[in-house]
């Protein structure tokens, strides 16, 4: 056999065995680096190594392009989740400017009672969620209370003034108050 007819039974030896992958082929430079692979690796069974050659070359390139495409869609994702997390975060701190200025009419609408506790639940309510103190500074204003006393002050206040209907504002910040 001369090298020009085991150059070209190689040649077609690795186009068939890209073939069998989905109907594949290869480049010319690509067809021509696996060639001189092929010829310099020297197999015993050149048709055979030839065609599993082939095969695995189209097999690995087609890898390779799924994970570039896996990496431009993280990407494009990525950025997409950090707008869209972005944009809640402003919506948020819009609701929550509206919400400090409604958060003293509604209250004031409020039917009247003598029970210490809603006022406790209502200031634990304004303190925690409307101005965002810290527990260290919550501590200060509630010194004799406990921490699962105060916890529930907050959870009540908020069903409390959920129960009443208020803007819309408020009633998100009050709501997302409940999850975290």
């Amino acid at each position: 056999m001369t090298r020009y007819e085991l150059l070209e039974m190689v040649r077609r030896e690795l186009c068939r065995g890209a073939k069998s992958v989905n109907g594949a082929k290869f480049s010319v430079p690509e067809l021509q680096a696996l060639v001189a692979r092929v010829v310099d690796a020297r197999p015993d069974n050149w048709q055979h190594f030839a065609y599993v050659a082939g095969r695995n070359a189209i097999i690995s390139r087609n890898r390779r392009y799924e994970a570039e495409a896996r990496r431009r869609e993280a990407k494009v994702q990525a950025a997409s989740r950090a707008m869209s997390d972005a944009l809640r975060r402003w919506e948020a701190d819009q609701d929550l400017v509206a919400a400090r200025e409604q958060f003293a009419p509604f209250v004031a609408t409020l039917p009247t009672t003598n029970a210490v506790t809603r006022d406790q639940q209502l200031e634990m309510v304004r303190l925690r969620v409307i101005v965002g103190v810290s527990c260290e500074e919550i501590v200060a204003v509630f010194p004799d209370s406990s921490p699962n006393q105060r916890d529930q002050w907050k959870r009540r206040g908020v069903k409390l003034l959920l129960s009443h209907n208020p803007p819309s504002e408020l009633r998100r910040v009050l709501e997302r108050s409940t999850i975290a």
